[in-house]
């Protein structure tokens, strides 16, 4: 009874850290990219992570209770992770194996992506997260979730004091290419007539 209560406690700890930021609807809208970036510098400070730090991902995980694991179902999929609600107030990443040379870049920046969609969820503690909406069209939360992503591993007020994008990559722990997205502020999900189509290469 005693070790119940103990663990009760620390998951009550654990949650009054993870900053409330549920968006509902509005996670399928055209939130502005400032937002976003305030949204993402939120969960880096809640961690204690500054600006021009490299975050540590799992860390950041476990404080909002997201579990990664790779996934054998995904393994020759088209989809690179999927979020899922568990019981307890809790969701799993679940990620597409990766033996690339990047693999351990790539796991950070898909978890960054997932944990952003956890927005989109009432979270109740000892509950399973629910969603109450579905969009016909998600290219607005996909935006979203890309630009926290890019924000919360390379935050755009870092950038000025990097030389290069290999620089920014190998400080932040982050692909070439995302290094590189970063410097330019480009969109990270291009608008298409059959939906969206990601900007990054995961291949």
């Amino acid at each position: 009874m005693f070790f119940k209560l103990c663990l009760l406690m620390a998951a009550l700890k654990t949650m009054e850290k993870w900053p409330n930021l549920y968006l509902g609807s509005r996670i399928n809208t055209d939130i502005k990219k400032a937002e976003i970036c305030k949204l993402a510098n939120k969960v880096r400070s809640t961690t204690a992570h500054g600006l021009e730090e490299k975050i540590d991902i799992d860390s950041i995980a476990k404080l909002g209770r997201f579990r990664p694991v790779y996934s054998r179902y995904l393994k020759n999929s088209t989809i690179w992770a999927l979020l899922i609600g568990l019981d307890n107030d809790a969701f799993q990443i679940a990620l597409q194996p990766n033996k690339t040379e990047e693999a351990g870049q790539i796991r950070r920046y898909l978890m960054a992506h997932e944990i952003a969609h956890s927005f989109g969820y009432v979270r109740r503690q000892g509950e399973r997260p629910r969603r109450f909406f579905n969009g016909p069209n998600i290219f607005w939360e996909e935006r979203f979730c890309e630009e926290f992503a890019r924000q919360l591993l390379v935050p755009r007020e870092a950038i000025p004091n990097f030389k290069n994008a290999e620089e920014i990559s190998r400080h932040f722990d982050v692909t070439r290419q995302l290094a590189r997205l970063a410097i330019s502020a480009k969109p990270m999900v291009k608008q298409t007539s059959n939906g969206y189509e990601y900007v990054m290469d995961l291949s």
